[in-house]
């Protein structure tokens, strides 16, 4: 974890010396952010992941998908649809790999699931230190669902 944090500490600060006086993200060109800042910290990331993945991969997984047993209800009045996803019967993962393209890191759990990180930062300012954050989305899953038409 030390190393990691050097590490990430290192990209920060060779960021903020390339957006010199910026104060705003807003005010820089998306290429700098993304190359010098979302895309090596999203190789970091992943290289960390992919070093303790055998430590790590189950306790990822319910951090990010959730490790109650619950049902999801999604209703869509638009085309009258109801659907039930059974969180209560998800395989748990043994295994793990993370891959980057440009901002995004994506997970592939051996349980069929692959969830996409997008690294953003959490503030519009630049600081001594870029806020950062990822956005989780499943880009594919084996969640079983039920789905009923309703009218």
């Amino acid at each position: 974890m030390k190393e990691f944090k050097q590490q990430y500490q290192e990209i920060t600060q060779n960021f903020i010396r390339q957006a010199e006086k910026a104060k705003l993200f807003a005010d820089l060109p998306h290429a700098l952010i993304e190359q010098s800042l979302y895309t090596p910290v999203c190789n970091l990331v992943a290289q960390f992941i992919n070093t303790h993945s055998h430590d790590c991969t189950l306790n990822l997984f319910e951090y990010l998908v959730g490790s109650k047993n619950y049902y999801k209800i999604i209703i869509d009045t638009r085309v009258q649809k109801l659907e039930i996803q059974h969180f209560t019967s998800i395989q748990p993962p043994t295994s793990l790999t993370t891959t980057v393209n440009r901002q995004y890191v994506e997970l592939k759990f051996n349980n069929g699931w692959q969830i996409a990180m997008c690294l953003h930062t959490a503030s519009s300012r630049v600081g001594t230190s870029p806020s950062l954050k990822f956005d989780t989305k499943a880009l594919s899953s084996s969640l079983p669902s039920t789905i009923v038409l309703y009218s």
